[in-house]
């Protein structure tokens, strides 16, 4: 990481994802019919590059872009295509 410690985070960011290999959809979802990576899928392969250049993520809270009609936190959205969508400020 020494000799990366001069790169600001978009730079270390570039690098990082031009070392990232192409992820397999191994999980099916039978409600949508695609195929899917997950999180952790994602992560793993991002780990190593992250270490490389110094990077660390930690996720210190969450906090909802969207309500649902009553007022309650909703995370997971529906959006116009059918496709589910997380979506959240971390």
């Amino acid at each position: 990481m020494k000799n990366y410690q001069y790169l600001n985070l978009e730079q270390k960011m570039l690098r990082i994802r031009r070392k990232m290999p192409t992820l397999l959809k191994k999980f099916y979802n039978d409600e949508a019919e695609y195929d899917f990576s997950t999180l952790d899928d994602i992560y793993e392969a991002m780990t190593p590059a992250l270490n490389k250049y110094g990077v660390n993520f930690d996720i210190v809270r969450e906090i909802p872009t969207q309500y649902d009609k009553e007022g309650h936190p909703t995370y997971l959205v529906l959006d116009k295509d059918d496709f589910w969508r997380y979506e959240a400020d971390v």
